[in-house]
């Protein structure tokens, strides 16, 4: 926790809070997935399946910042869409 608290505080002070807000975003993610594979058994048929949930989380709580950070958030959005979109032909699909 510590190191990933001082790479937050390696940033500017202005994207320190939409770091943390990604970051939360991230993890609940994860977990979220997690917790559909071992209690549901709900396999993500493709990685790009969590990128786009990450992105569904971060429009939503975009929709609660200010506005100057909720377009800092939704330009994040674009781009991690565009990386995936990009780089999706060569991802790697999970077995059946």
């Amino acid at each position: 926790m510590k190191q990933m608290c001082d790479w937050v505080y390696g940033f500017p002070y202005r994207y320190r809070r939409l770091i943390a807000v990604g970051i939360v975003i991230l993890c609940w993610t994860i977990r979220k997935t997690r917790n559909e594979t071992c209690f549901q058994g709900n396999y993500p048929k493709d990685p790009a399946y969590i990128v786009f949930l990450l992105c569904h989380w971060l429009k939503y709580w975009a929709g609660l910042q200010k506005s100057s950070e909720k377009e800092k958030l939704l330009s994040g959005v674009y781009l991690i869409q565009t990386v995936n979109f990009i780089t999706e032909t060569s991802a790697v699909r999970f077995p059946q």
